[in-house]
């Protein structure tokens, strides 16, 4: 199994909260992963993280694009 530095993650934007809620209901139903907590304002965007094995992933939104949620 890869290490990882701390922190390291790969990210997914997304166009808008619907479309995050979406993977979330779908990833939610999924056996082997670890979600740390439902979408929610994280830092400058919306989102959320989960695992694979021990690699952290984002779905969120873009947070260099203006969003209108």
């Amino acid at each position: 199994m890869p290490e990882y530095p701390e922190n390291f993650h790969i990210g997914f934007y997304q166009e808008d909260q619907e479309a995050i809620w979406d993977i979330y209901g779908k990833l939610k139903e999924k056996e082997g992963l670890r979600l740390e907590a439902e979408p929610k304002q994280i830092r400058n965007t919306f989102g959320f993280y989960f695992y694979f094995e021990n690699l952290m992933i984002e779905i969120s939104l873009n947070p260099f694009k203006e969003n209108v949620n």
